[in-house]
């Protein structure tokens, strides 16, 4: 065989070999980006559905409706209930202390977890996203803080038979069983009400966060006990409580 037939032999080797591992790269990372991109999208899919819920529950509080039923697409993940969080909010009339008045609520967060671990939770009326990076809240409970009139409901969720799993459509039920108006609190004439609000939860830094974005005053910045402590003022303070039972229907 002469020189040039070596060289074209050992050329066309060297093109396949190169041609055979550029498809199965491209093969294996295009396969893998199409599954990332597929179980996000499914995530997404559920946090939308989750917007909804908390809409549903807002209805609940809000206008008294009874129930309301959300559906979601449970795309490999589970449903249930998470670890409780409490919410407390205390009232003292600045100059005051002897006038006070304390409401609290501890609830289950609705939860739905992805196969990657990526999770949403419907907690205290805010949607919360978490994964192994932190978490986000990417909707806010209905806090109204101001001056001369402020309104923190307590949404008191609470779960009914365990958790679902697997493939297909999960219905959501959400019950009214409560509804109260706690306060109003009134500081006398000429002062002001200081309002601490203490949350205590597994993912306390996503709260942490939520009240320095409205600009409450840090009491207990520190996360490291998973409760924080932030304040604000207020003349009057109304604490709307609401009992949620959470039930998944197949």
């Amino acid at each position: 065989m002469s020189d040039r037939g070596v060289s074209e032999a050992l050329g066309f080797v060297l093109v396949f070999a190169l041609v055979t591992a550029t498809i199965g790269v491209v093969y294996a990372t295009g396969i893998s980006s199409l599954y990332g991109a597929q179980q996000a999208e499914k995530v997404n899919n559920v946090e939308r559905a989750f917007d909804v819920f908390a809409d549903n529950v807002e209805d609940l509080h809000r206008s008294g409706t009874p129930s309301r039923a959300t559906e979601v697409k449970l795309a490999g993940g589970s449903l249930g209930t998470g670890e409780p969080v409490e919410i407390e909010v205390e009232a003292v009339e600045v100059g005051n202390p002897s006038k006070n008045a304390t409401y609290s609520v501890s609830f289950e967060p609705v939860v739905y977890e992805a196969e990657s671990g990526t999770k949403l939770l419907y907690t205290g009326g805010a949607v919360v996203r978490s994964n192994s990076h932190g978490a986000v809240m990417l909707s806010e409970p209905g806090w109204i803080d101001g001056p001369n009139r402020s309104v923190i409901p307590l949404i008191n969720s609470y779960g009914g038979a365990g958790s679902v799993g697997g493939e297909g459509a999960v219905l959501i039920v959400a019950q009214r069983r409560s509804r109260s108006l706690q306060g109003p609190f009134e500081a006398g004439a000429g002062s002001t009400a200081r309002v601490n609000v203490t949350v205590t939860s597994p993912r306390v830094a996503v709260w942490k966060r939520f009240m320095e974005d409205r600009g409450y005053d840090p009491v207990d910045a520190s996360i490291d006990n998973s409760n924080v402590t932030y304040q604000f003022e207020t003349d009057t303070l109304y604490v709307p409580k609401t009992g949620v039972r959470v039930e998944f229907d197949r």
